[in-house]
């Protein structure tokens, strides 16, 4: 027998062997065995939370979540926004008068960003919402 098919032969042997019954695994192998235990599943990070009621400049906003959705209600107008992490970029609208936002939520629990007309995000000036 050459060596490529001797090769071929004993691995196909082991093969056979690993699914018998009985065999003897090899040494360092088998339960316990850090080459052999499949690696942790790294945990995703905590989604941000945008729940409950703050103070702004406009009055009390009610921010509610559902995934990644977030609507904010507060006298006049509203917020419909999409959290990635963090932040929120939301659509505003206040009466006949809409825009865009884009917010982030701080270490301290305020919601700070900054709002704009129509498609601009930025035009009006800051927007900030401090936890009630």
């Amino acid at each position: 027998m050459t060596r490529p098919l001797l090769a071929t032969g004993l691995l196909s042997l082991f093969s056979l062997c690993s699914l018998a019954i009985g065999c003897k695994e090899p040494a360092g192998a088998g339960p316990g065995v850090a080459a052999s235990t499949p690696a942790p599943i790294a945990s995703a990070p905590a989604e941000t939370v945008f729940r409950g009621t703050y103070r702004a400049p406009w009055g009390d906003t009610v921010f509610t979540q559902a995934g990644k959705v977030v609507v904010a209600r507060y006298p006049d107008g509203s917020l419909d926004c999409m959290a990635t992490n963090a932040t929120l970029d939301c659509s505003w609208k206040e009466g006949s008068g809409y825009g865009k936002a884009r917010l982030t939520k701080q270490a301290s629990g305020s919601i700070e960003g900054t709002w704009g007309n129509a498609a601009d995000d930025h035009d009006g000036g800051k927007w900030i919402f401090v936890p009630k």
